[in-house]
C-alpha cells in the first residue's frame, strides 16, 4: 500500500462557489483533457474529511434514551446516568480537527445517506482526484462505513482513502422504547451474576464483524474493552446497541487501554492521527477514478439536457 505523493502546492477551491469546471482548468493549466479535468490535478485538490458522530452527538436522541433508561433503573437496581450526551465527537474531535487544507463536515449519525453521497459528488464534480476520508464514533461507525459501502457500488467503486471507525456500534437492532426494559433487563442479570460471560452472552451483538469493502483503501479501527468497566454507563451504552470491537478485516485494529471508555473518542482519534495526515496520499487507481467520475457527469449531463 504505497503512500503516492503529489507534487506541487495544493490549492484550496470552496466547494460551495458555482464554478464553471472547463473555464476553471482553461484558467489554471494550458493544457487540458478532452474531458475538461487538467492533467496537473493536484491544483484543484481540497481533500474531504467528513466526521460522523455517535447517539450522543444527536440533537435530542441521547436525552430521550438517558430519560428511559433512569425510569428503569431503580427497579434493575443499576446505576442512573446523567449527561454523558456531553461527550460529543463534534466537540472533541471535529472542532478540534484543523488542518485547513481538508474541506471538512460534521454529521448526526443518522444523517440522510444521500445529502452525504451529493455534497462527495459535488466535491469530485470539480476534481475527480479528491481524497475521501470518513471518520465515524459509535453509531456514526457504522455509518461511515455504510457510506463506504454505498461508494462501493457507484460507477464501478469509487475509492475511499481512509476510513476511521472509532469503537463503532452496530445500528442494525437500535435501541428503542420497546426492547429497552429487555436489553436493561440482561445487563441486570449480568451485572448481578458478578459479570460472568455467559451472562455477556445474552447480549444480541457480541463482536460484529464487519468486511472491509473493496473500495476502501485503508480500513483503521480503534476500539474500548467494554469489559474493563462494564457498569461505566457509555460502555454499558455500547454494549446494548453491539459493539464491533476487534475486527479481523480491518488493515489497522487498535485496542486501547485501560481506563479509555466508549464515549472517549478524542483519546481514540489520537492513536489515527497519523493516518488520517497522510489520507489524500493513500491512493490505488486514479486513473480509474477520473474515468468513474467522467461517467457521473456524463450522466448528469443528460439528465438536465
Amino acid at each position: 500500500m504505497g503512500a503516492n505523493r503529489l507534487p506541487g502546492p495544493q490549492r484550496q477551491v470552496r466547494s460551495e462557489q458555482v464554478i464553471d469546471l472547463g473555464t476553471m482548468c482553461r484558467q489554471r493549466s494550458a493544457s487540458v483533457e478532452r474531458t475538461g479535468f487538467i492533467q496537473h490535478e493536484v491544483e484543484l485538490q481540497r481533500p474531504l474529511i467528513y466526521f460522523f458522530g455517535g447517539a450522543g452527538d444527536g440533537d435530542d436522541s441521547f436525552a430521550r434514551f438517558e430519560s428511559a433508561y433512569n425510569k428503569i433503573a431503580d427497579s434493575l437496581k443499576l446505576p442512573k446516568i446523567y449527561g454523558i450526551q456531553h461527550y460529543r465527537v463534534r466537540d472533541d474531535v471535529f472542532k478540534k480537527y484543523s488542518d485547513a487544507s481538508h474541506e471538512k463536515a460534521f454529521f448526526t449519525w443518522d444523517t440522510d445517506r444521500l445529502v452525504v453521497l451529493a455534497r462527495i459528488f459535488r466535491s469530485l464534480r470539480f476534481n475527480p482526484l479528491t481524497p475521501i476520508c470518513l471518520v465515524g464514533h459509535s453509531y456514526g461507525g457504522d455509518t461511515a462505513m455504510d457510506l463506504a459501502e454505498t461508494l462501493a457500488a457507484s460507477y464501478g467503486g469509487i475509492e475511499v482513502n481512509l476510513v476511521v471507525t472509532l469503537d463503532p456500534v452496530s445500528s442494525k437492532e437500535r435501541i428503542t422504547t420497546a426492547n429497552i426494559k429487555s436489553l436493561l433487563g440482561d445487563v441486570a442479570d449480568y451485572i448481578k451474576s458478578g459479570f460472568d460471560q455467559k451472562e455477556l452472552g445474552k447480549f444480541k451483538y457480541n463482536g460484529y464483524s464487519r468486511t472491509k469493502p473493496k473500495n476502501v483503501n485503508l480500513w483503521t479501527n480503534v476500539w474500548a474493552e467494554h469489559n474493563y468497566d462494564p457498569i461505566e454507563p457509555s460502555n454499558m451504552v455500547a454494549r446494548l446497541g453491539g459493539p464491533w470491537r476487534a475486527q479481523a478485516a480491518a488493515d489497522v485494529d487498535i485496542s486501547m487501554p485501560k481506563g479509555v471508555v466508549h464515549f472517549d473518542a478524542d483519546e481514540m482519534f489520537k492513536e489515527v492521527q497519523s493516518y488520517v495526515a497522510n489520507f489524500p496520499h493513500y491512493w490505488r487507481g486514479k486513473d480509474k477514478r477520473k474515468e468513474q467520475v467522467r461517467q457521473f457527469l456524463d450522466k448528469l449531463k443528460g439528465f438536465r439536457e
